[in-house]
C-alpha cells in the first residue's frame, strides 16, 4: 500500500526518505545491541544517498553512480577500503542475525514487492 515504484526503484513512503534496509533495521532491532549492531543500515549514507540528496560537487563513493556509469573515478585505494569495508561489515551482521521469526519476518518488504 505505501510501495510506490519509481524509475525501477521501490520506495516505501513508511521510511520517511531511508533507504530500504531500514525495514530490515527495523525488524531485527527489537533488542539494544541488534539496534546498535544494525543502525549504520537504516541510515542515509552516501553510499547509499538518493540523487536529490547527492548535490552537484558530490564525490563520495556512491553505488548507483558507480552501477549506472555516472561516476568513473571511483576506482582510488580509499574507496576500494570503503567497499571491502562495507562487505566486511555487511556479511559479518547479516552472519551474527537471529533468525526471523514469523513476527519479525512480516515486517519485512515480501520478495514479489522487489
Amino acid at each position: 500500500m505505501g510501495q510506490q515504484r519509481k524509475k525501477g526503484v521501490k520506495t516505501d513512503q513508511s521510511l520517511e526518505g531511508k533507504p530500504g534496509t531500514a525495514a530490515f533495521v527495523e525488524a531485527m532491532a527489537s533488542e539494544v545491541m541488534w539496534s546498535a549492531m544494525l543502525s549504520p543500515l537504516g541510515e542515509r549514507l552516501p553510499i547509499n544517498a538518493i540523487e536529490s540528496e547527492r548535490g552537484p560537487n558530490f564525490s563520495q563513493l556512491n553505488r548507483h553512480q558507480v552501477l549506472h556509469g555516472e561516476s568513473v573515478s571511483y576506482g582510488t585505494r580509499v574507496n576500494g577500503l570503503k567497499a571491502i569495508s562495507l562487505i566486511s561489515y555487511a556479511a559479518w551482521v547479516l552472519g551474527e542475525s537471529k533468525p526471523a521469526t514469523a513476527s519479525t519476518a512480516a515486517k519485512l518488504p515480501s520478495s514479489e514487492s522487489v
